[in-house]
């Protein structure tokens, strides 16, 4: 299996849960914390974190530290991963 395969089936398992796809059509229109995306998903915040961990793995999330509160992360949608198996199938 070769580099880009690889990177396919991540994205692939990523995307294979409810919340998981739920959570990306969310970040399709904005970036949001961990928080607003457990509450408008109804999902614990402990849940969203695990969630958001497999995301970033996959590459279909990056998070970013903002200014004003150097604890809080926003996340955003890496774009590039769904184009990548789009362009598989």
């Amino acid at each position: 299996m070769n580099n880009e395969t690889a990177a396919i089936d991540d994205v692939l398992v990523a995307l294979s849960d409810p919340t998981r796809r739920a959570i990306v059509e969310l970040l399709v229109r904005q970036s949001y914390r961990a928080g607003d995306l457990a509450r408008e998903t109804g999902t614990s915040r402990s849940r969203m974190s695990k969630h958001l961990r497999v995301l970033m793995d996959a590459g279909v999330a990056r998070d970013e530290r903002t200014d004003e509160d150097a604890r809080a992360r926003v996340f955003h949608l890496r774009p590039e991963s769904i184009e990548r198996v789009r362009s598989w199938a």
